[in-house]
């Protein structure tokens, strides 16, 4: 009889066990790039932005701030530049839309002091082709964005396929809204 229960007992906890594992999400998968915002980043879009692509910038950093719980990033609501430059350390917190070649598809340079991000330029490179809705054989602006502003705020690439933050992404796939691992990361970072 004791054998009988103690059989009992050990299916009922490893049943037990796996029902809790099982819904847990595997250990993160983000990591940092050793810097945070301390003061507003504030971007200004290149004047080649059209006004789609300008709201999608504020959704991603939306996202970005409401997960830190602080506006560490924002667009400016009016200003736009036409400065050919990238990147240029001039106290303009750029977002570019400057022909790279094929080096890359996007590219974000960060100034900092100590180790606090004061400035950064985000490029968005027309070598590759974009669209505001995902479209088949076409980057989306947005995915591409968000993955990049995520590195302003201090965030470097995650092993999740699914996150904003994996370091690729194809053609016609949309990552506009972060992951949990993105969201477990900015929030630990702030």
């Amino acid at each position: 009889m004791l054998r009988t229960i103690v059989k009992k007992f050990s299916i009922v906890a490893f049943i037990i066990f796996f029902s809790m594992t099982s819904f847990i999400p595997a250990a993160q998968a983000y990591s940092y790039n050793g810097e945070v915002v301390l003061n507003q980043i504030r971007f200004i879009p290149h004047v080649n932005f059209g006004q789609t692509s300008i709201a999608h910038f504020n959704e991603a950093i939306y996202q970005w701030n409401s997960n830190a719980g602080w506006a560490l990033m924002s667009r400016d609501p009016i200003s736009r530049h036409s400065q050919s430059i990238y990147p240029s350390q001039d106290d303009m917190n750029g977002i570019y839309k400057m022909y790279a070649g094929p080096d890359y598809l996007a590219s974000t340079q960060r100034w900092v002091m100590g180790n606090h991000t004061v400035e950064a330029d985000i490029n968005i490179n027309p070598y590759y082709p974009y669209h505001n809705k995902g479209a088949s054989g076409y980057f989306d602006t947005w995915t591409v964005f968000i993955h990049e502003a995520g590195h302003v705020a201090g965030m470097s690439h995650s092993n999740y396929q699914d996150a904003v933050m994996y370091p690729t992404v194809a053609e016609g796939v949309e990552k506009r809204y972060l992951h949990w691992d993105d969201v477990a990361g900015i929030s630990a970072l702030y």
